[in-house]
């Protein structure tokens, strides 16, 4: 198997679990199957990996300059309607909520969004999400550096009459939440810019699964396999765009 390098800041999330591992063995603060119970926890994880970014020197610059992240199908780790749930480990690209997400250092997410009944949904494909939009919304323009990829998810029942929502749609987050850079403005199938509303760099760490790519689509899978080696191809200029951002980010997945 082909190894690769982990980014240094992941390494160094790394050697400071592992340390911290060794103080609360060595001291007797927990034995070994409550210290492993305790790193290995996701909110665990994520806590130390936000300190690492913003407590421990890499401060603001580190999501800012040094890496760039983004997540894919940001609002996948909600629930999807219970008839499609069997299927939904085909659409679903995240386990992190929004807040969770920025604490990873992600600055831009991507929202796909359908219009059912005259309401907004987040979706994937077939699947409808029911989100807090208002607290999401607000929570961003609160945090005043963050990019949203506004998308219409037409895969299924949405046509002219959702397209026209769309556009009065994204034009009245724009007044309603001004600290939030959006972007994007487009319809899914096929791709065509309905709010032009642009964008900047961002390079997929995630896979495709249409045209010459098509496979199976099962994104945690593919995020297990590949996370590690996108973590190495992070930078300061391009948006680095994943999958379950979270993983990669340690030993056990």
């Amino acid at each position: 198997m082909q190894s690769f390098g982990y980014h240094p800041i992941v390494m160094d999330f790394l050697l400071f679990k592992k340390s911290l591992c060794v103080l609360l063995l060595k001291n007797k603060m927990l034995n070994v199957g409550q210290t492993q119970l305790l790193v290995g926890s996701r909110f665990f994880q994520i806590c130390l990996f936000s300190l690492l970014l913003f407590g421990l020197g890499y401060g603001s610059a580190c999501a800012q300059k040094e890496i760039k992240l983004a997540t894919h199908n940001s609002l996948t780790y909600l629930k999807p309607q219970w008839y499609f749930r069997w299927l939904n480990f085909t659409a679903k690209c995240q386990r992190l909520t929004i807040e969770e997400q920025y604490r990873m250092g992600v600055r831009y997410f991507d929202f796909r969004i359908k219009f059912i009944r005259n309401r907004v949904r987040g979706g994937h494909g077939l699947m409808v999400y029911k989100a807090d939009f208002d607290r999401i919304y607000t929570f961003l323009n609160e945090k005043k550096d963050c990019y949203v990829n506004i998308v219409l998810e037409n895969f299924y029942r949405q046509g002219e009459a959702q397209e026209a929502e769309f556009v009065e749609y994204v034009q009245q987050l724009a007044k309603c939440y001004p600290h939030i850079k959006f972007v994007g403005g487009n319809k899914k199938n096929p791709w065509v810019t309905l709010v032009p509303l642009g964008n900047v760099p961002v390079k997929a760490c995630f896979e495709f699964y249409k045209g010459k790519h098509l496979k199976f689509p099962y994104p945690l899978r593919y995020a297990r396999k590949k996370n590690k080696k996108y973590w190495t191809e992070v930078d300061d200029k391009t948006y680095s765009m994943f999958d379950f951002i979270e993983i990669g980010t340690s030993e056990k997945e």
